[in-house]
């Protein structure tokens, strides 16, 4: 080796032992040195850090219950507005057992709803097989009661 190569060497050990001394002297520090009073997230931090064994699996048991919460409560949602179409539908055929044959506009009114949802709701039902489309001469649609 070159002189250059020696000195280089030579310091690097050196440089290699007050890094080993530092990290000795940091090993023995505590994790967390305790002050006087923890203040606010830090003292809650500290404290999560101290119990994560416990704290970690109950966050995930709590979004695993959360989760299932709010699936069963979009089902039962859901379940009800079904329920609230199929009592419409009913509606709708008990009207035309009344009068025969409807269109969108007339359901909408007898029902309470939006020409659009009536029409869907008629279509939906002719989709059934519950009612036949018809049209008559200025291009409305109307529905009546299959087999009538």
């Amino acid at each position: 080796m070159t002189f250059i190569g020696h000195a280089f060497a030579r310091a690097g050990s050196r440089l290699l032992t007050e890094v080993q001394a530092a990290l000795g002297a940091a090993a023995r520090l505590p994790a967390h040195p305790k002050s006087a009073e923890p203040e606010g997230p830090l003292a809650l931090w500290r404290w999560i850090e101290d119990n994560g064994d416990v704290v970690f699996p109950a966050i995930g048991f709590v979004i695993f219950v959360l989760v299932v919460v709010a699936v069963r409560r979009s089902a039962v949602n859901q379940e009800s507005e079904l329920k609230a179409l199929r009592g419409k539908k009913d509606a709708i055929v008990r009207l035309m057992r009344a009068r025969l044959s409807l269109t969108a506009d007339q359901t909408a009114t007898e029902l309470g709803v939006n020409r659009y949802q009536a029409a869907t709701m008629l279509d939906e039902l002719v989709k059934e097989g519950a009612l036949v489309q018809g049209r008559l001469p200025g291009g409305v649609i109307n529905y009546r009661l299959k087999g009538l």
